[in-house]
């Protein structure tokens, strides 16, 4: 999917959202638009964890999150770039890119008094593109009387892309007023993406390593600050 059909898709979506949320009372009418902005809230967050794990294995992670949410309906939507190495006995390169993912989620906690905690249930669409910047290769010899084969240089693969869908659950708790710690968990499938000629695509940002069976499994948490509309 190109960048402007994404945009498109993005904002047709939310002006269905916004069709769909406007408050009505019994006989169908709709109940003023200042009644819809009591029941709509938005909320900004960033994933500390992805952060500190990419700094503690020396990459770098960044990830922001917007939800549009009008009562215990939420809209998500998850914007990231990644740089991170990818160490293993036979081959090392570095993973350099960018991704989006975009969902719809629902909040079954019931809040009581000014509480807006959530414990939501959702799922999500993600697609990535990078690049592989490839370090080393290393084999073991067929046999004792044949040397090693390792190779050490740099070799691009740019232009790669790939998608996936996943389930994700999240558990929204207020710390002090305004201010919220989000614990996120998600099962992820690969839908496909292109395989670099003479490699293979073994890590894509947002969905980390892709495994033989294109499954994946993400923890993690994050900061948000939500706003009322």
């Amino acid at each position: 999917m190109t960048h402007w059909r994404t945009y498109v898709f993005i904002i047709n979506l939310l002006l269905t959202v916004s069709a769909f949320a406007q408050p009505q009372d019994t006989t169908g009418r709709n109940t003023g638009f200042s009644s819809w902005i009591k029941e709509t809230h938005l909320r900004l967050g960033y994933d500390l964890g992805k952060k500190i794990y990419s700094k503690l294995n020396g990459g770098n992670m960044d990830v922001a999150y917007l939800n549009l949410g009008y009562r215990n309906h939420i809209l998500e939507l998850f914007a990231g770039k990644e740089q991170m190495p990818y160490v293993h006995p036979t081959y090392t390169f570095v993973t350099t890119g960018t991704y989006y993912k975009i969902g719809y989620a629902y909040n079954f906690y019931e809040n009581w008094g000014n509480m807006h905690n959530e414990i939501t249930l959702g799922l999500r669409y993600g697609n990535a593109g990078f690049s592989y910047d490839l370090q080393r290769i290393a084999y073991d010899a067929p046999t004792p009387e044949m040397p090693a084969y390792v190779w050490t240089g740099h070799r691009s693969y740019s232009g790669l892309h790939a998608g996936w869908i996943e389930v994700g659950a999240t558990l929204k708790a207020e710390i002090f007023h305004g201010f919220y710690l989000d614990l996120f968990l998600s099962g992820k499938r690969l839908l496909g993406g292109s395989k670099p000629d003479g490699f293979d695509l073994l890590y894509v940002p947002g969905f980390f390593r892709t495994n033989v069976s294109g499954f994946g499994f993400g923890i993690g948490y994050g900061i948000s600050y939500r706003l009322g509309l």
